[in-house]
C-alpha cells in the first residue's frame, strides 16, 4: 500500500538511480517534493481513467435546463474526468446523446448513470495499484530532477523519455487488463 512517505521514498530512488551527481541533499529533495506533491496528483491522475479512482454512481436530475435537454444533473464534486454515461446501472448501452457542460450533464433521460474518475479516489495513495504508485513516484521525480540532482537539460530529457513514459505506459496496461473488453 502506497503512502506519500513512500511516493516520496520511491522519488528519491529514482533520482539516486539516475545518472548524474545524484541527490545532493535527501531533506533538500523532500522539501521540494513537497511543493510539487498536490500538482503531480492532479497530473498523474489525469494520465488516464484509472480502474482504482473510477466511481459509479446514479444521479436523478436535480437541475431544469433553460431549453433542449429535459434533464440537467450536477457533477459531483470529486468529479475529474467522465468515462461513461448510461440511462441504466449496467452502462449497457452508453448513452450517447447528452452534453457535457463545465458543472453539469443534459441528457433526455433520468435518472442517469456515470462512471467517473474520482479526485478523492485518485489523491488517496492507498488506493494506488503498485504500477500506478511507481508512476508517480517516477513522475515526483522527473518535477523535481534538475532542481534536486544538479543535472542538466539533457539528462532530464533522458530520464523522462527512459524511466517516467516507461513508468506511464506500465501503469496504463497493467490497469487495462483489468479492464472488461470493449470498455
Amino acid at each position: 500500500m502506497a503512502t506519500q512517505e513512500s511516493l516520496y521514498t520511491g522519488a528519491i530512488l529514482h533520482l539516486s538511480n539516475a545518472e548524474t551527481e545524484s541527490v545532493r541533499d535527501e531533506t533538500d529533495a523532500r522539501y521540494w517534493l513537497g511543493k510539487v506533491y498536490t500538482d503531480a496528483l492532479t497530473y498523474c491522475l489525469r494520465q488516464g481513467f484509472w480502474n482504482f479512482a473510477m466511481r459509479a454512481i446514479q444521479i436523478d436530475s436535480d437541475v431544469t435546463p433553460a431549453f433542449g435537454y429535459t434533464y440537467g444533473f450536477n457533477k459531483p464534486g470529486d468529479w475529474d474526468r467522465t468515462y461513461v454515461l448510461s440511462a441504466n446501472e449496467n452502462f449497457d448501452p452508453p448513452l450517447t446523446d447528452y452534453q457535457d457542460q463545465t458543472a453539469v450533464w443534459l441528457a433526455w433521460v433520468d435518472p442517469i448513470y456515470v462512471r467517473y474518475v474520482s479526485t478523492t479516489k485518485g489523491s488517496d495513495p492507498s488506493l494506488f495499484t503498485p504500477d500506478y504508485a511507481e508512476y508517480v513516484s517516477a513522475y515526483l521525480a522527473s518535477k523535481v530532477y534538475k532542481k534536486v540532482t544538479g543535472a542538466g537539460e539533457d539528462a532530464h530529457a533522458a530520464f523522462n523519455r527512459l524511466v517516467l513514459k516507461k513508468a506511464l505506459a506500465t501503469a496504463k496496461g497493467n490497469d487495462a487488463i483489468d479492464q472488461a473488453p470493449g470498455r
